[in-house]
């Protein structure tokens, strides 16, 4: 079972992740701003986090640039409407770039969800 931080402000994205997530054995933590997931990252650090880009606050690009320049951070997988920012995301140092809405989001979620296991296994 893998830890699991997910960062969205919009509560029906964040529980369908969720409960894909969950259902297959990995705890998920959910906020609704960068800042109070940060504090989160502090005290424990997850296998991953999974960001929207817009959120309240700091932005998902903004979020990654913050995590990368601290030592051991984990891979980030950044999450918006449409591809628009998925190469600025990749560049600002994203592990991934999914496309809410698009049905490859939720194949997305099931290969991390799998590939989370394996490596906890």
């Amino acid at each position: 079972m893998a830890h699991v931080l997910l960062i969205d402000d919009h509560p029906d994205v964040a529980e369908i992740l969720t409960q894909l997530l969950a259902a297959r054995g990995h705890e998920v933590e959910c906020f609704a701003t960068a800042e109070l997931a940060l504090e989160r990252v502090a005290e424990r650090c997850p296998a991953v986090i999974i960001a929207d880009q817009r959120l309240p606050g700091m932005s998902g690009v903004e979020l990654i640039a913050e995590l990368r320049s601290r030592p051991g951070s984990p891979p980030i997988i950044l999450c918006s409407a449409d591809d628009s920012l998925a190469d600025e995301a990749k560049a600002a140092g994203a592990f991934d770039f999914w496309v809410k809405g698009s049905e490859k989001l939720f194949d997305d979620v099931e290969k991390l969800a799998d590939s989370l296991k394996a490596r906890s296994a």
